[in-house]
């Protein structure tokens, strides 16, 4: 298994990409971190995964507020004992809209979820990844190398979010050895309709707790 021994922390693990990117950690022999605004959606996803066999633990984070971002963090090196990788899967789009009928308050909240939501993250995890080795992974999406003429704010938050990840790279990489990757988002994971939302199809095998 990839992933055996080891910390992944997930943020935006609710419905979604962020769930299926926690149980696909899981798989491969991981024990996740899991945060997202909603305890309920947290807590239930955690009971899942330890229902087969999985090490899941949970705390709230909201990534639009440092602190609780700060909190987080030190939440998952304390339960975790340090952290391998890093899945920043928050994110929030706009409602659809031409570019100058999308509010302002649209506008500041897209790019505040999806680009210094990444940043903030990334500053309270940082100091806990354990090097060398360690893993970012942004969640990104097609959207931010093909635009959509009526996502725009979402469409441009997204192409950030790549960019400040190659630079995490480019700055952390050639002391610690960290990778950086920002996967694009597919619509299936998205939206819970494939075979990843379903838990015989992600179920870890026997005895893979190994924590």
């Amino acid at each position: 298994m990839l992933l055996e021994n080891k910390t992944v922390v997930i943020t935006g693990a609710g419905p979604g990409v962020g769930s299926a990117v926690a149980k696909a950690a899981v798989r491969e022999g991981a024990a996740v971190i899991l945060g997202a605004r909603s305890a309920a959606r947290l807590e239930a996803l955690a009971d899942e995964i330890k229902q087969f066999g999985g090490e899941a633990r949970w705390q709230c984070v909201d990534v639009t507020d440092l602190g609780s971002c700060m909190a987080f963090g030190e939440f998952a090196a304390e339960v975790g004992g340090g952290v391998d990788a890093v899945v920043n899967a928050a994110f929030w789009t706009e409602p659809e809209a031409p570019i100058v009928e999308t509010p302002e308050e649209d506008w500041i909240r897209c790019l505040d979820v999806n680009v210094v939501g990444t940043w903030r993250v990334l500053t309270a995890l940082h100091p806990y990844l354990n090097q060398p080795g360690a893993a970012i992974v942004a969640i990104g999406s097609q959207a931010g190398t093909k635009p959509s003429a009526t996502l725009a704010a979402y469409a441009a938050a997204k192409s950030a979010v790549t960019s400040l990840t190659s630079s995490a790279a480019l700055q952390w990489a050639p002391a610690s050895g960290s990778t950086a990757s920002c996967p694009a988002r597919s619509r299936e994971m998205a939206c819970g309709s494939g075979p990843q939302s379903e838990p015989e199809h992600w179920a870890p095998p026997p005895n893979t707790n190994s924590r």
